[in-house]
C-alpha cells in the first residue's frame, strides 16, 4: 500500500492538522541484536540434547547422512540466525572485517561444543557473552 503523504517519521502530520494517527513515534536508538528474554530462556530437554548428540554422531560416520543433516537441519538453524546478523550489519553493529559466515560458526560453535560435551548453554550469561562478542 502507497504512503499517503505527510512524513514517514514521528513528525508526520496533516496540512495544518495535528500528527497522523499512524505516524510512527520515534524510536530510542537501537541496541544490539538481542534474542527476546522467553526465547533465552528455553533450556533444550535432555532428550533432545541426546539425539542432537546422535545425529552429530552419524553425520560424522555417513558421508551421506551428513550431507542431508547439514542441507536439512543445520543451514535451517544457520539461515535464521544469518537474518538477525544482516540486519544487524544494517544497522552497523557487526564487526567490520568479519564475515556473516564466521560469525555463524562462533555462535554455532559455541552451541554444538557445548551440546556434545554436557555443557549445554545454562545460563543467559552464556548468551549474553556471544553477543557481546559478535556486536560492537
Amino acid at each position: 500500500m502507497a504512503h499517503q503523504g505527510g512524513r514517514r517519521d514521528g513528525g508526520a502530520r496533516r496540512e495544518g492538522g495535528p500528527p497522523h494517527p499512524r505516524a510512527r513515534r520515534r524510536l530510542p536508538p537501537r541496541r544490539p541484536a538481542r534474542l527476546p528474554r522467553c526465547e533465552r530462556r528455553a533450556r533444550p530437554r535432555p532428550q533432545v540434547v541426546a539425539i542432537l548428540r546422535a545425529l552429530m554422531a552419524e553425520a560424522q560416520l555417513d558421508e551421506a547422512f551428513s550431507h542431508r543433516f547439514w542441507d536439512g537441519f543445520i543451514e535451517n538453524r544457520r539461515a535464521a540466525l544469518r537474518t538477525v546478523l544482516e540486519r544487524a550489519a544494517g544497522r552497523g553493529e557487526l564487526p567490520v572485517g568479519v564475515s556473516a559466515d564466521t560469525l555463524l560458526d562462533v555462535v554455532f560453535g559455541v552451541i554444538w561444543y557445548r551440546v556434545l560435551t554436557g555443557r549445554v548453554l545454562g545460563s543467559d550469561a552464556v548468551a549474553d557473552e556471544l553477543v557481546a562478542l559478535i556486536t560492537r
